[in-house]
């Protein structure tokens, strides 16, 4: 029985803290979870049950009900409140994922406004110091923001942060899939290793070319795109930077060219074949 109310205990947590990324407070959640639970029932038995005032609880359920996820019917003149089904939790996302693009295109709209509020290119920062693993995701960001002609880069996959778990390489793959929709190709120069033929195996093909390089460790990822150079650390602690420098940038992409011409192309080993 123990176990039994174990497992209970966790199942609710994790329906909690999907609630709660919807949006609704602890509050909410508790007035959720008891009209989920009695059924329809008055404002009063639900407050109960969540253990709020009525009062509050009414106010609770006029919100919920405007969101779509609770519903209002009466009964011998009472009012009652019921949740709605389950699959309106997914109307509210996609409602809410739709008011977030909107609010992303009104702000990429004005990005060109406060630049100008800035008073200049001149006088806006060259260098820019990341730290953590949402800081090398604003990085990789960046690379999307830009606009560029294409994105070169000197990785060594056995250090990638994109194997650290499950949650990073998800992130990685709608980095990628996201690149290709821009029409950004990405020009690697690859340490060769088993880890690399796995990464590169299990990666979209998608808008890439890939040249290998061997004897050499790469533990820092470079990227070179548009007018800036970016360097990742993300092996053991997560920092990175990102270096607006026309001279910089132009170095970087020279020795890239150079040795592209110079090096063969991957060889990416198909599924089930020896790997060295």
């Amino acid at each position: 029985m123990g176990l039994a109310r174990e497992k209970d205990a966790k199942e609710w947590t994790e329906v909690e803290a999907a609630l709660r990324g919807l949006g609704l407070s602890e509050s909410e959640v508790d007035v959720y979870q008891a009209s989920l639970v009695l059924g329809p029932r008055p404002a009063s038995i639900i407050a109960e049950k969540a253990g709020l005032k009525r009062s509050h609880t009414y106010n609770i359920l006029s919100s919920l009900q405007k969101r779509g996820i609770v519903q209002e019917i009466i009964k011998n003149g009472v009012r009652h409140f019921s949740c709605s089904p389950p699959s309106s939790l997914i109307s509210l996302m996609d409602a809410q994922l739709c008011d977030l693009s909107q609010k992303k295109e009104r702000l990429e709209a004005v990005i060109p406004k406060l630049l100008t509020m800035l008073g200049g290119i001149s006088r806006q920062p060259r260098v820019k110091f990341y730290q953590g693993e949402q800081g090398i995701r604003d990085i990789f960001e960046d690379i999307l923001r830009t606009p560029n002609d294409g994105l070169y880069s000197f990785v060594d996959l056995q250090y990638s942060w994109s194997s650290h778990d499950e949650d990073m390489r998800r992130w990685v793959k709608s980095f990628i899939s996201r690149r290709e929709e821009l029409d950004i190709w990405w020009n690697a120069i690859a340490v060769q290793s088993d880890t690399s033929n796995k990464e590169l195996r299990r990666r979209s093909a998608g808008k890439r070319r890939v040249k290998m390089i061997q004897g050499i460790e790469i533990p820092a990822e470079i990227n070179i795109y548009a007018n800036k150079v970016a360097l990742t650390s993300t092996s053991g602690e997560m920092i990175g930077v990102i270096i607006d420098n026309g001279p910089i940038v132009e170095t970087m992409r020279n020795i890239h060219q150079f040795l592209w011409a110079m090096l063969p192309d991957y060889p990416i080993p198909r599924i089930g074949s020896s790997e060295s």
